[in-house]
């Protein structure tokens, strides 16, 4: 992976932690990790809703199913930016509906080496 400039300097220290923790991987590893990434901060966001788990937030589950709201939404998106420092848009999970597409989104953003599948 290339080590581009974080523009935000938001939370230097996770990326740096999170593009170790993916470096050597394929893109399809890469998508796995990050997508269980998002699925536990969903799962964390919406604990009381979905307490069994991140096996409860389906990778391919669309947020709004899962009861994410204008409020959950700001605060997984608050999350993931600070659990991976990198700028996310406030629009996330609605520009990006489920937690795979998050975590190819993720992949994209960190430099990752193929395009996102659509």
């Amino acid at each position: 992976m290339s080590e581009s400039v974080n523009p935000t300097g938001a939370e230097p220290d996770a990326l740096s932690a999170l593009r170790r923790r993916l470096e050597g991987r394929t893109a399809d590893e890469q998508d796995r990790a990050l997508t269980a990434l998002v699925r536990e901060q969903a799962r964390d966001v919406l604990r009381t809703v979905l307490p069994d788990g991140p096996d409860a937030v389906e990778p391919g589950r669309p947020f709004r199913d899962l009861g994410f709201d204008s409020l959950a939404a700001v605060e997984l998106h608050r999350r993931l930016t600070a659990a991976t420092g990198l700028d996310l848009p406030v629009t996330l999970v609605f520009d990006h509906p489920t937690p795979q597409a998050v975590g190819r989104l993720l992949r994209t953003l960190l430099g990752g080496d193929a395009a996102p599948a659509p």
